[in-house]
């Protein structure tokens, strides 16, 4: 990315879309990966937002988790 003037360089959009799994990480490390990318948004795109085995990854808790660490959650499954 090339910024100029504190804006996008022509032909580039400010926004971005990543895509991430959580796969078996703790909280600390998927809050770091998404903080080191500069990621905002959490979009959840699963049709069930839960985690069996990682009770941090279902909805009422990661949205809780993520406000915490001033990151926007969005359930959109």
């Amino acid at each position: 990315m090339n910024f100029t003037n504190g804006g996008p360089a022509p032909g580039e959009s400010r926004n971005k879309l990543f895509t991430v799994g959580h796969s078996n990480l703790p909280f600390r490390e998927f809050v770091a990966l998404l903080k080191d990318h500069g990621i905002e948004l959490v979009a959840d795109v699963r049709s069930v937002p839960e985690g069996a085995r990682l009770k941090h990854f279902r909805a009422p808790a990661i949205e809780k988790l993520l406000r915490a660490e001033h990151l926007a959650y969005l359930f959109a499954g």
